[in-house]
């Protein structure tokens, strides 16, 4: 019998714990609207990367430029 309403209290006040919580404190990935925390830093090795291909192309670009150069005076 002690038993029993020991558990009572416990499941009753377990119930009343989880009541109290409400939908905003509950953490989804979905629909939050927050960025991620390294948001910030893919931008930065997003944008590293555009000015690593840039000078890639202006690289190739002038060494075009060179061969055809060296071409033209053969």
């Amino acid at each position: 019998m002690m038993i029993k309403k020991y558990l009572f209290i416990f499941l009753i006040s377990f119930i009343l714990i989880g009541g109290c919580s409400n939908k905003e404190d509950k953490t989804t990935t979905e629909g939050s609207g927050k960025e991620h925390i390294l948001s910030d830093q893919v931008r930065a090795i997003e944008k590293a990367k555009d000015v690593q291909l840039t000078l890639q192309k202006n690289s190739t670009d002038k060494r075009i430029r060179e061969i055809e150069e060296q071409k033209k005076e053969d």
